[in-house]
């Protein structure tokens, strides 16, 4: 395991129920949650990538709070 995916494991996967959770509490369809938190994951690891962040947690909620809004389905139908 590289320095990376080390950092990775120790400081930010401990945060993944509070992620589940606030992700489920701001998103209205529950059946993307899942893939919205990979979708943080992946945003995080390249961010941490480039340079670390000093507050593991501040940075993974920043992630989440600026994900880019999702179409609804209702309006993909469209």
């Amino acid at each position: 395991m590289d320095d990376l995916d080390q950092w990775f494991a120790e400081q930010i996967l401990p945060y993944e129920g509070a992620l589940t959770a606030y992700l489920r509490r701001v998103w209205p369809d529950a059946s993307e949650v899942a893939d919205l938190r990979q979708e943080v994951y992946v945003r995080v690891y390249q961010g941490a990538a480039k340079q670390r962040p000093p507050v593991a947690r501040f940075f993974l909620f920043t992630v989440a709070r600026n994900l880019p809004p999702r179409p609804s389905p209702s309006h993909r139908l469209k």
